[in-house]
């Protein structure tokens, strides 16, 4: 699957939030449940929380730049507006 790609793409997120649990909020995850299951094939999703400064990182990575950047963004700005 992402063995093939010929050139590939990443983009990081970054934002200051509170220490809270972006991973237990149901619009969040259902929200990147549904991109995953629907780009499964083209683009790798890696949200986590920074371990050492108050941060959510928001990574994707693909073959196609536009769309590796937009689902980046739209996550992190659903889980800043959820959770600000």
């Amino acid at each position: 699957m992402f063995s093939n790609y010929k050139s590939r793409f990443s983009y990081l997120s970054k934002f200051s939030v509170a220490k809270a649990a972006w991973d237990k909020n149901e619009k969040i995850t259902s929200f990147i449940a549904e991109i995953n299951k629907k780009h499964s094939d083209e683009v790798r999703i890696l949200v986590r929380k920074s371990g050492t400064e108050p941060l959510i990182r928001v990574m994707t990575e693909g073959e196609n730049k536009q769309l590796v950047h937009k689902l980046a963004e739209d996550i992190a700005k659903l889980i800043e507006t959820e959770l600000n």
